[in-house]
């Protein structure tokens, strides 16, 4: 399975990670997606295709995935309390809204971020295409690695990623899955589920 999208990278990451998470682990992204398939002059058709299914494939079921790449409420309580020892939690949201100063989108949320969290916007990760367009795809490799270094993410321990919804995480963990990271965990509920509750910490200012 291919997965792409029309911004180019924003939520065919979140496809990719759902396919995993129920076991699915045939699956990738176009970098790039719609508009660098057009960019590039690549054949696009109109209306809807029928669904491809190859002769002799053996029937596929969705189970949960044994990695344990979704992480909960529950489990992310866990976490913070003791300190994101056992877990690095990366926010992919804009550097305002982790750090308190902007406002978030969802009017039953307030800004900040989980204790211990580092701050990676998703942005960072990607970079324009070539015509100037509103189109994303990947930085390099090496521009991914220093973008999590700068962020003081630590590639060989443990990943949770966030965000606002649970999209953009997904970006944070593709790109870490492209460094050799292929065990990056998403927080599903991510900030509209812990930014709108009264009983869990959250705190401003800089990671």
């Amino acid at each position: 399975i291919v997965c792409y999208d029309g911004a180019g990278v924003f939520s065919a990451p979140r496809a990719w990670w759902q396919f995993r998470a129920f076991g699915h682990r045939g699956v990738s992204v176009l970098d790039g997606g719609l508009p660098a398939w057009k960019l590039d002059g690549l054949a696009t058709v109109a209306g809807a295709s029928p669904p491809a299914v190859r002769a002799g494939a053996p029937a596929w079921r969705a189970t949960s995935e044994p990695s344990g790449s979704l992480r909960t409420l529950a489990q992310m309580r866990t976490i913070v309390a003791d300190g994101c020892a056992s877990s690095q939690v990366v926010d992919a949201r804009a550097a305002g809204r982790f750090e308190g100063s902007a406002p978030e989108p969802r009017a039953n949320c307030v800004s900040g971020h989980m204790p211990g969290a580092r701050s990676l916007p998703f942005t960072k990760l990607l970079r324009p295409l070539a015509d100037g367009s509103d189109g994303t795809r990947f930085a390099s490799v090496d521009e991914l690695d220093a973008a999590f270094a700068d962020a003081r993410v630590d590639l060989t321990r443990p990943l949770v990623m966030s965000c606002g919804s649970g999209m953009t995480a997904c970006v944070l963990a593709l790109a870490a899955a492209r460094l050799g990271r292929d065990d990056a965990a998403v927080y599903d509920g991510s900030w509209a589920e812990w930014g709108a509750r009264t009983d869990v910490p959250i705190v401003t200012g800089g990671p």
